[in-house]
């Protein structure tokens, strides 16, 4: 999303002083035109959303899913997720409105970039330099903020406008200053900009402490390939291309239906990612859907006459009247009277805390920068057991924790998880997993298990073909610490 905030800060800005030079712009018509351009296709794919939560979803993935809803509406998206969710989380995966986080930071964006604008100018008696300066200041200091924040709290850089805030002052100082005139330069900044941006895409990844330094990155990237010229480059014939031009005119509705459909998929399959027959499918169907929302949905919208009083009024209407939908499921705790009740009982326990279950529970979730987040006394087994057992896993191996502590109601289970890491000895990040992987369980094997007296080790995790070596490398390797190993598949 870096280089999708660096781009519109230059259009907004650009349309701002564009129409405050002719004397044309207006705080109401402004606020109008931004709420037909956004809202009309993401309250459908809100509502839409909704419609295939109440099919798909159990009550509290449904209610959850109410609360994000009423977020998207009305543009804080970003501090719902912020308080609930990290974007790398496995939870994150299965969120069908993560995604809107983002359009919440630019809607934030949106409502106080013109204002600021509008006093500046004034200060400044039309001075597009005072502009210049003012979004310099705030670029930087939001930079600073965010290089600052994120080794300490990610979430909160990630998320919040204030450390987002320099990608979108970045665009906007961009679109006020002047425009390069020798060929050769533009031709150079624009090969080099669109170079930068797709390399970021390959050699960016979530295990780099982000946004802070790193979003810069892209961002420049972005900067140096929308900065105005006098020249048409080679970059731009390129981004002219009629594909690339119908695929820019979607974009917004591609990005509102692409997420949806993916997580959607996930809870439809238990999880699992799409075959590549499926992505293919998702894709299509990503595609088929954000033409015919464009169409149908953005075009008209963004072409209607109605007064900016008018607009502004009925777009907060809607989106009230969604946001209050959301709320309803929220307060109904996900409609649970949609399903039968003995499948209720299942999902009754997808709702308990493992804490509650009798197994010593030390989840290792693992912290962006790498370091462990567990206590090493938790691992040690409780005393007075009358057996002492270990099961060692990921996140799945903890869906056995009911069936264990009902089955054997007089032994005590100490438990060692990892989130979306195989419990191997040479610990590999499972396929769907974005949290970074390995270090507390290589530890584990490596300084506590040896330490641990045991009788049983039960191994689980979601596998995938190709783990048989590893699995039989990992057996003889903790068998040393216990009479007895058993591996458990879902």
């Amino acid at each position: 999303m870096d280089v999708f905030f660096v781009i519109s800060g230059f259009l907004i800005t650009s349309i701002i002083a564009r129409e405050k030079r002719a004397g044309t712009f207006s705080l109401g018509g402004f606020y109008a035109r931004r709420i037909r351009r956004i809202l009309p296709a993401l309250l459908v794919v809100v509502v839409t959303s909704l419609v295939a939560g109440y099919v798909l979803l159990v009550p509290s993935d449904l209610a959850a899913l109410g609360s994000q809803a009423a977020s998207a509406a009305f543009g804080v998206s970003n501090f719902y997720f912020f308080g609930n969710t990290g974007y790398f989380d496995r939870a994150a995966e299965l969120q069908p409105l993560l995604h809107s986080w983002s359009l919440g930071v630019e809607e934030q964006f949106y409502l106080v970039w013109p204002a600021l604008f509008l006093l500046v100018w004034r200060i400044g008696r039309g001075s597009i330099r005072m502009i210049v300066v003012a979004a310099a200041i705030i670029g930087i200091v939001s930079l600073g903020l965010s290089v600052l924040i994120t080794p300490e709290s990610p979430q909160t850089a990630f998320y919040m406008p204030h450390t987002r805030a320099f990608e979108l002052a970045l665009g906007g100082l961009v679109a006020l200053l002047p425009a390069v005139r020798l060929r050769w330069l533009a031709a150079l900044m624009s090969t080099l900009g669109v170079a930068v941006v797709v390399a970021s895409a390959f050699a960016l990844d979530d295990d780099m402490p982000f946004p802070g330094w790193i979003a810069l990155i892209p961002c420049l990237g972005a900067a140096l390939v929308v900065w105005p010229t006098a020249h048409r480059t080679a970059a731009a014939r390129l981004l002219g291309f009629r594909p690339l031009v119908f695929v820019g005119l979607t974009s917004y509705s591609i990005y509102l239906w692409h997420w949806p459909l993916l997580v959607f998929f996930r809870h439809y399959a238990y999880g699992a990612e799409p075959s590549a027959v499926e992505a293919a499918i998702l894709l299509a169907a990503t595609f088929a859907l954000s033409v015919l929302t464009w169409r149908l949905v953005e075009v008209p919208f963004r072409r209607m006459g109605t007064r900016p009083a008018k607009a502004i009024g009925l777009g907060l209407l809607a989106a009230a009247n969604i946001a209050a939908a959301g709320l309803v499921i929220l307060w109904q705790a996900g409609l649970p009277f949609r399903i039968p009740e003995e499948a209720g009982r299942y999902v009754a326990y997808l709702d308990e805390r493992r804490p509650a279950l009798g197994i010593v529970d030390c989840f290792e979730q693992t912290r962006p920068d790498g370091a462990g987040g567990f206590e090493n006394d938790c691992l040690l087994l409780p005393p007075g057991s009358d057996a002492r057992v270990l099961v060692i896993g990921d996140s799945h191996a903890t869906h056995y924790s009911l069936a264990l502590t009902n089955a054997f109601p007089d032994v005590r289970f100490g438990g060692m998880f990892e989130a979306g890491c195989r419990p191997v000895v040479q610990p590999q990040r499972s396929p769907s997993s974005t949290t970074r992987c390995g270090e507390g369980m290589s530890r584990f094997f490596e300084f506590i298990l040896p330490r641990l007296q045991l009788d049983t080790i039960v191994i689980s995790a979601r596998w995938s073909n190709g783990d048989a070596d590893q699995i039989r490398e990992t057996v003889d390797y903790v068998g040393q610490f216990a009479d007895r190993v058993i591996v458990l598949g879902q």
